[in-house]
C-alpha cells in the first residue's frame, strides 16, 4: 500500500465506514435506513465549509458578470489591457475565480471514500479490516441492511436509482439559475452532460450497486438543495 493509499484508507475510508456504522449501532431501531439518512446529513455538513467556498466563488462570478461582459466588449481590441482591468475588478470585488477549482480535490477524494463505503465497506472479508477495534459496540455488532425494516440496501434497487438521478437533475437545475449560459460549443456540451447524461449514468450503475448507495446519493442532493438556500440566502447578506 502505497503513501496516498495509506492516506485515503486512514484518513478517509475507514473513519467514514466507522462513523456509518457507529450511527447504526447507536439508534435504538437499528435501522440502517435511518443511519444513512442522519450519515448523508452529516456528511453535507461535514463538506460545507468546502462547498460554501465553491459555491460563494460561483456566485460572485455571476454577481459581477454584467461588469466582466463590459470591459471585454470595451476593451475587445486590446487583450492586455482587459486582462489588467479584469484582475483590477477581481480584486475590487474580492472575487478569487480559482478558489472553487483549489477545494475541488478534496471534495472528490470525499466522493471516492464515500463510495467505497458502500461498494466494498460490506463485502465479506471487508468489515472486519475496516472496523475500529478501540469501539467494542462495533465488534460486537451484526449489521442487518435493511432501510425501515422493509428494504434491503445491499441488493441493486432501480426504484432508489430511479429518485437518486431525479434528485440529482434538480439540484443540477437548481444550481444553474440565474448562471450566464454558454456561448462556446465546449461549455454547452459540458451543461448538457452534467445536467442530462449524469442523472441517466447514475440510474445505470444502480442496476449494479447496492441500494444503500443510490439512497445516500438521493439525500445528499435534497440536502444539497437546501444549503444551496441557505449558501444564498447567506451570499446576499455577505453581498
Amino acid at each position: 500500500m502505497n503513501i496516498l493509499s495509506l492516506l485515503y484508507h486512514t484518513l478517509l475510508l475507514r473513519p467514514f465506514f466507522n462513523l456509518l456504522i457507529l450511527l447504526y449501532a447507536v439508534l435504538p431501531v437499528h435501522d440502517f435506513g435511518l443511519a444513512i439518512v442522519i450519515f448523508a446529513f452529516f456528511m453535507r455538513l461535514l463538506q460545507m465549509p468546502l462547498l460554501w467556498k465553491t459555491r460563494k466563488s460561483q456566485l460572485d462570478l455571476v454577481r459581477i458578470q454584467p461588469q466582466l461582459q463590459e470591459l471585454r466588449k470595451n476593451m475587445k481590441d486590446n487583450r492586455e489591457a482587459q486582462a489588467r482591468a479584469v484582475m483590477e475588478l477581481y480584486q475590487k470585488e474580492r472575487v478569487n475565480p480559482f478558489s472553487g477549482c483549489l477545494m475541488l480535490p478534496a471534495q472528490i477524494a470525499i466522493a471516492f471514500a464515500i463510495f467505497d463505503v458502500f461498494r466494498k465497506g460490506f463485502a465479506p472479508g471487508r468489515i472486519a479490516s475496516l472496523q475500529y477495534s478501540f469501539l467494542p459496540v462495533l465488534n460486537r455488532l451484526t449489521i442487518h441492511p435493511y432501510a425501515f425494516g422493509l428494504v434491503d440496501l445491499s441488493l441493486p434497487s432501480p426504484i432508489f436509482g430511479a429518485l437518486a438521478a431525479l434528485a440529482q437533475f434538480v439540484e443540477t437545475r437548481f444550481l444553474s439559475q440565474n448562471q450566464p449560459q454558454p456561448k462556446d460549443d465546449f461549455s454547452k456540451a459540458l451543461m448538457w452532460q452534467t445536467k442530462f447524461f449524469v442523472p441517466l449514468l447514475i440510474f445505470g450503475i444502480s442496476f449494479t450497486l447496492p441500494s444503500a448507495l443510490a439512497l445516500y446519493w438521493t439525500l445528499v442532493h435534497i440536502f444539497g438543495i437546501v444549503q444551496e438556500l441557505i449558501m444564498r440566502r447567506r451570499a446576499r447578506t455577505m453581498a
